[in-house]
């Protein structure tokens, strides 16, 4: 079930420009309520810090459920700048990981998409890029680059795979 046009409504009343800024959308039969963090909009395309939904319909899901909905959805995200697959499938945690199968890598930074899967509490979604730069410990989160249509139909990908 699509809703690309409530994406589009939403982005389209974010003012252009940088800065920190929500935009929330509730999907029509309450299966997801997403939450997209910008830090830069314009009009061809969205900087995206994070985008994490609450999912109560896989709330306590076991983890086949998960594994099902990880395998769903990595087999959609195929436009991605790395396609992505599942990493880990911990049922003690009730979360899914998923990642970038093959990061982007120049040679001193590698840059990957990281999706967390979870059946806890209600049930979210949270989908994050980061990188990680030679020789220093650690990784930090950094914005996708997304134009908007990749961000509906990422948003519809995510939605239309709960299980």
């Amino acid at each position: 079930m699509s809703f690309t046009p409530s994406i589009e409504d939403a982005l389209n009343s974010v003012p252009t420009g940088t800065g920190s800024q929500s935009v929330s959308l509730s999907h029509n039969d309450p299966q997801a309520d997403l939450t997209i963090s910008l830090s830069g909009i314009d009009t061809l395309s969205c900087s995206v810090h994070v985008i994490e939904a609450d999912v109560p319909s896989v709330a306590s899901a076991d983890p086949d459920l998960l594994k099902t909905w990880a395998d769903s959805l990595s087999g959609r995200l195929t436009y991605l700048l790395e396609d992505i697959g599942p990493v880990e499938f911990d049922p003690n945690s009730g979360q899914a990981l998923l990642r970038s199968t093959k990061p982007s890598d120049d040679g001193t930074t590698k840059r990957y998409y990281e999706l967390i899967l979870s059946a806890n509490a209600n049930g979210s979604f949270e989908f994050r890029r980061y990188e990680a730069i030679g020789g220093q410990p650690g990784r930090q989160p950094v914005d996708m680059q997304l134009t908007r249509e990749v961000v509906g139909r990422l948003l519809n990908d995510l939605v239309e795979t709960i299980p």
